[in-house]
């Protein structure tokens, strides 16, 4: 337990501690041999005052007053700062100290919570949302007439924050939208279901033997239909073979009695167009 409160502590204190040594091993050794002349508590040329952050020892009060840091290290890199007539630093400590002033900079921007406001839920209104139907779909009907009408502010009906959302328009949203599909979507009415009847006298006895039935049948649209085949006659034990364009599609056993037909039935895809049928019956 007491390691796991120590260690985010330990985790946090290792930054602080590094920009305070090298706050100490940079900073303050440059302003104490080229800035505190004359930006000390006394004379503030340029009411700047150096002396406290060049004794600070820590970079948080080094680094409380951002802007100044900011100016100063403007002035470092364009050479302005030290004055003319006075001696200046060698390059390598001014790119030193403003490094160190950008590197903690970015570590403070990293630190600070951003503040990402809020989202506007955005919606369209009802002359955005019947514009968008139409030119999506192309039909031309005003699915959004009977919405509650749309808030205004400052004069416009298409304020983001002044367009709510309301329990009563979302259910207008899923009405319209049944209205929107029937208009959308057009298509032939399916085919009304029908039931066609083949009997064994209806074939030709040349064309199918006396057990079997066989014909040619047409199926108008593509789709599942439902094939029932009736079988009776004296008592015997059969198998019943249903066929569809010369291909078995299914077997059924079939005990026949005279009084009571026994009835098969099973579904089969089938293509649009004239199919040959076929039911045969063995031992």
């Amino acid at each position: 337990m007491p390691l796991r409160l120590l260690l985010p502590v330990f985790m946090v204190l290792v930054p602080c501690l590094a920009a305070d040594k090298s706050f100490q091993k940079t900073v303050e050794p440059f302003l104490k041999a080229n800035c505190l002349l004359c930006h000390n508590a006394k004379m503030k040329v340029g009411g700047l005052d150096l002396e406290a952050y060049g004794t600070a020892k820590t970079a948080k009060v080094a680094l409380g007053n951002r802007e100044t840091w900011e100016k100063v290290v403007q002035k470092l890199r364009t050479g302005q700062m030290p004055p003319k007539g006075r001696p200046m630093p060698p390059a390598d400590q001014v790119n030193a100290i403003t490094h160190w002033f950008e590197v903690q900079f970015a570590r403070l921007d990293r630190e600070i919570k951003p503040d990402s406001g809020r989202v506007t839920a955005r919606r369209l209104n009802r002359a955005e949302y019947n514009n968008t139907i139409r030119d999506l779909l192309g039909v031309d009907f005003k699915p959004a007439s009977d919405f509650p009408a749309d808030d205004s502010g400052y004069g416009f009906d298409n304020i983001g924050d002044v367009l709510s959302l309301s329990p009563v328009l979302m259910e207008k949203y899923l009405a319209a939208a049944e209205k929107i599909a029937r208009k959308g979507i057009v298509a032939d009415p399916p085919p009304k279901p029908t039931r066609e009847r083949i009997d064994h006298e209806q074939v030709p006895r040349e064309e199918s033997p006396k057990r079997d039935l066989d014909a040619k049948h047409p199926f108008p649209v593509e789709g599942d239909y439902d094939v029932r085949a009736s079988v009776g006659g004296r008592h015997e034990a059969l198998l019943l073979t249903l066929w569809l364009d010369g291909k078995a599609l299914q077997t059924f056993p079939v005990i026949t009695e005279e009084d009571t037909p026994r009835v098969s039935e099973m579904w089969v895809h089938v293509p649009a167009g004239e199919h040959q049928l076929k039911a045969t019956l063995q031992h």
